[in-house]
């Protein structure tokens, strides 16, 4: 009988197909973006060596002479997921996952930035790779980065959050799978759980990076603060815009500059 790692790994295989592209041109560090548009990070590089087009579209960059591998994975935990789970089967080693966050602590306000600690699991895909099996549910599970990248990128963001006059945190978030969810009474429950933030796709990320063997750290801004009157779907979320758009556009080439120093 085929064992699940088995099977695991045929699946990863046959997902990989998904980039569209022969995945040996792939580098080995790689940075995945949920909704971004792609030529933002083609603008942040010096230029781009091999653009693919598979449902996990993308490109391969080139910035101070080191191949960056960048892929838009699509918006939510299972895309982000499965995005990652493909690149098990890639020459990728290293991966990179920039986003947005909303705030749920008064110390993180629209345009910071933050490095990914920890995230709670409150999303359907990390069940189905948690050691386990899919029988037991992983909400309230903890889902982890790769410590050592984690430290060594937290050190590089302050240093470069300084330059690029942002403010940068780190900490916990929840990845949940739908915004229609986001209650207030929800949200202050994963505040009790040491949240700070809430995204849509870190935990999952952190779950299959760990099932296929990435070292994986996410780096997110502030784009929304649904505890203090200025969600995405408040009057509020307009007054901050400025800031969130131009904490985004720097974290692109941030998180570009950080790939290509841990490329090196």
């Amino acid at each position: 009988m085929e064992t699940r790692e088995s099977q695991l790994r045929r699946r990863i295989r046959k997902l990989s197909a998904q980039f569209g592209c022969d995945t040996d041109i792939l580098g080995k560090v790689a940075v995945l973006f949920p909704s971004w548009e792609q030529r933002w990070f083609e603008t942040a590089c010096d230029h781009v060596a091999k653009r693919f087009a598979g449902a996990f579209p993308g490109f391969v960059g080139v910035k101070g002479g080191q191949e960056i591998t960048f892929v838009k994975t699509g918006l939510g935990s299972s895309l982000a997921g499965d995005a990652t789970i493909a690149l098990g089967a890639t020459p990728v080693e290293v991966v990179f996952l920039g986003g947005a966050a909303g705030s749920l602590s008064e110390r993180l306000t629209a345009g910071n930035i933050l490095v990914v600690t920890d995230a709670l699991v409150a999303e359907g895909f990390s069940r189905f790779f948690i050691e386990e099996g899919p029988e037991r549910d992983a909400y309230g599970m903890i889902a982890s980065p790769n410590p050592g990248l984690t430290r060594w990128c937290w050190e590089k963001v302050q240093e470069k959050c300084r330059l690029f006059g942002l403010t940068a945190r780190k900490g916990r978030v929840c990845t949940v799978d739908s915004f229609a969810a986001e209650t207030r009474r929800l949200l202050e429950s994963y505040v009790a759980r040491g949240c700070e933030a809430i995204d849509m796709e870190v935990s999952a990320f952190y779950t299959a990076a760990k099932t296929v063997g990435l070292k994986a750290v996410a780096i997110l801004y502030v784009d929304d603060e649904p505890l203090s009157g200025r969600g995405s779907f408040d009057k509020g979320y307009l007054s901050t815009r400025r800031k969130r758009l131009e904490a985004r556009d720097k974290l692109i080439h941030l998180i570009t500059q950080l790939a290509c120093e841990y490329s090196a």
